[in-house]
């Protein structure tokens, strides 16, 4: 009993090395830990976190590995995992984003009402969209709600987690920018194969997203006067 309890105040100590910023005496300490249990997973994942504090990513990724092998129900180093893979892949490899997300999903799967793993989920998502990794018409879409369904979590599991509601923004404007580019674009490609009426649905996607965009407007009207020279304008509801 005695043992556990130097453990417990030893981790204790090295806890507050690590939040005063102090890694070396962290390091010696949690050290000392593993000498004396080396099933403690709860001082590889803080060797863990210091080596991710350090951008060392890879070799972060090994302690939190070493954590979960000791204890594979430990979300918090799923959940550090996720982002570690997600920091060391430098963004750009799908098959690394796709790996730290599922690391996130399992930490979720078993914390459910854990606030940091649908925070970081939300975050990585947004970033890899912001990034232009989503390549077709569809994902735009379902990322956007992605990422508010996990900021939404975040907050319903604890109403005070510090959500930064510009993040959301920031991917509202890039979600409405690439619509408004890819429904004009549908919307002139649909009226040069003569299918105006398509068209004008296209381009009133487009002043949803923006009324003040023009050559949508306009490009609506010429649609419009087409349609209206045909002999189907009277069935088809135009604004």
């Amino acid at each position: 009993m005695q043992h556990i309890e130097d453990l417990s105040l030893i981790l204790d100590e090295a806890k507050q090395y690590f939040k005063n910023k102090d890694y070396s005496n962290t390091v010696n300490l949690l050290n000392k830990i593993i000498e004396m249990n080396p099933k403690n997973y709860l001082a590889y994942f803080y060797k863990g976190n210091v080596a991710f504090q350090l951008s060392d990513y890879s070799n972060a990724i090994k302690y939190y590995d070493r954590a979960l092998k000791i204890n594979p129900y430990y979300f918090r180093a799923l959940t550090k995992k996720g982002l570690a893979i997600y920091q060391f892949s430098n963004y750009f490899e799908k098959e690394k984003f796709n790996e730290a997300i599922s690391c996130l999903d399992k930490a979720i799967s078993l914390a459910p009402t854990d606030p940091e793993s649908w925070y970081y989920k939300g975050l990585l998502i947004r970033d890899h969209y912001l990034l232009g990794k989503y390549d077709d018409d569809m994902s735009h879409y379902t990322a956007y709600f992605e990422v508010r369904e996990c900021f939404e979590k975040a907050l319903q599991n604890d109403p005070e987690f510090p959500v930064d509601d510009e993040k959301v923004f920031e991917l509202e404007l890039a979600v409405s920018d690439n619509f408004k580019k890819m429904f004009y674009e549908r919307g002139l490609a649909y009226q040069r194969s003569g299918d105006n009426e398509t068209a004008v649905k296209y381009f009133n996607l487009v002043l949803r997203f923006d009324s003040n965009f023009k050559e949508a407007y306009d490009e609506k009207v010429k649609s419009i006067s087409k349609l209206r020279d045909s002999k189907t304008y009277s069935k088809f509801k135009f604004w």
